[in-house]
């Protein structure tokens, strides 16, 4: 298997299930993302149709030395446009080098959303898929029920 085989080359980790944003500042983490082994770390958000008393919608990455740790450091520049954001029925994408991560510090990642207004009910995802594996087998973790 080569590197551009997706079975082997990407692993994709649902960060945010589908869910509804509720309640003035309310902030949904997303799970724990392992970057070792990969090059690339691609977050994707999609925000539903906003409320109409929703005035913000954020979304930044954090990152952390360890799997359930404070999560308190944001990845500089990784911050999602929160005009595009609150538009609602959009996706935004935003990819991370991870090469350029001190890996001490920041090995694991983790998407935060926040919302501001009164009481905004939003409806939010997001996804991270990892790329260019330095081992095309070793990280696999991703089976397809289906091929085309």
């Amino acid at each position: 298997m080569g590197l551009q085989d997706p079975k082997t080359n990407f692993k994709m980790v649902a960060c945010i299930d589908p869910v509804a944003l509720a309640g003035a500042a309310a902030t949904v983490d997303g799970a724990s993302v392992d970057t070792k082994g990969f090059r690339w770390a691609t977050f994707i958000v999609q925000a539903g149709v906003k409320a109409t008393t929703i005035t913000g919608l954020s979304a930044l990455i954090m990152s952390d030395p360890v799997t359930g740790g404070a999560f308190a450091t944001a990845i500089s520049g990784a911050v999602f446009d929160p005009v595009a954001l609150l538009d609602g029925a959009d996706e935004q994408i935003g990819r991370i080098d991870c090469h350029k991560l001190d890996a001490t510090t920041s090995r694991w990642l983790r998407i935060e959303v926040t919302s501001v207004g009164a009481a905004p009910t939003t409806p939010i995802s997001a996804v991270c898929i990892l790329s260019n594996s330095e081992d095309d087998t070793k990280y696999q973790t991703v089976s397809f029920a289906f091929g085309v």
